[in-house]
């Protein structure tokens, strides 16, 4: 007989944060409702009172991590007052900092097989969801490298390059490839103004 039935606390709650470190481990193809209500210590009928089936549960773990990564973002952004490649670094920092203390939110969404990719070329960015966070960068990036130049054709690639500089210090310290000692923010906001510094002589 199961008799991890009782759960005292939020459930909804905690099935949506385990989740997102079950959906890191295994994928998509192997996460299910009975190995996430085992994780909760529940009975495998409990996460079906909160949630109808797995897509429905991996929709709230979506929605709850681009509410965060929203929050950071924003944060980011409102620190650095009007100035456009300040408030830029700020959300490319933020980034860092967010993915840094949130690991496995960065292992779900990153380093996971994606059917609905972000399709990049040099002068745009389209995503099928206009509201997802990323988008807060894209028109920081934007708006500041058509300020530099309004003809520039090729901002969104210099956006990608900033990107894919954050993102590979992110990577390295997330799976502690790389222990930093000092200040990893710091040394963060060093390496985008020096990236930035690069892409704009061009």
């Amino acid at each position: 007989m199961d008799k991890r039935i009782y759960h005292h606390g939020d459930l909804k709650k905690e099935l949506i944060q385990k989740g997102i470190g079950l959906l890191a481990r295994e994928g998509y193809e192997g996460f299910s409702l009975r190995k996430l209500a085992a994780l909760c210590n529940v009975s495998h009928a409990a996460p079906y009172r909160h949630f109808g089936s797995k897509e429905e549960l991996i929709s709230a773990i979506n929605q709850e991590i681009a509410a965060d990564f929203r929050s950071a973002f924003s944060e980011g952004a409102s620190q650095c007052g009007h100035d456009k490649r300040k408030r830029l670094i700020g959300i490319c920092m933020q980034y860092v900092r967010f993915m840094k203390e949130n690991p496995d939110y960065f292992r779900y969404v990153f380093m996971t097989v994606h059917e609905r990719p972000i399709v990049f070329s040099s002068a745009d960015v389209h995503f099928e969801d206009q509201t997802h966070p990323f988008f807060i960068g894209k028109e920081l990036a934007k708006d500041y490298f058509l300020q530099l130049n309004e003809n520039d054709g090729d901002w969104a690639g210099k956006f990608l390059t900033l990107w894919s500089q954050v993102q590979g210090l992110t990577l390295l310290l997330v799976n502690r490839t790389i222990e930093y000692r000092g200040d990893y923010l710091a040394f963060a906001q060093r390496m985008i103004e020096r990236c930035l510094n690069s892409v704009e002589k061009e």
